[in-house]
């Protein structure tokens, strides 16, 4: 659909051309008219494709990779060190 969309974009062009040299204005309308059907052609082969083309929501990631990822950022915000880990609840100064 996508590939067709493109050959569809040419040919416009190609009527566009070719009505602006023999001074056609119904050339110029049906490279009008071809543009608008290839817009629709790319339209319809991005939405039947779309996962092929945009690949995976980044909210597919497996679970256990998003729970050990928040569990490394709340570590090191409890200790203040990246990487390490605590039983003990983070006590402040003040």
């Amino acid at each position: 659909m996508i590939r067709f969309s493109a050959f569809l974009v040419v040919a416009a062009i190609g009527l566009l051309v070719a009505g602006v040299v023999t001074s056609r204005l119904l050339l110029v309308y049906i490279a009008i008219g071809v543009s608008a059907a290839a817009l629709l052609a790319l339209a319809a082969g991005a939405l039947l494709k779309r996962r092929e083309l945009f690949g995976q929501p980044e909210t597919a990631e497996p679970k256990a990779a998003r729970n050990s990822a928040y569990e490394a950022v709340v570590s090191s915000r409890a200790t203040g060190r990246p990487g390490t880990a605590t039983s003990a609840p983070c006590r402040t100064t003040a």
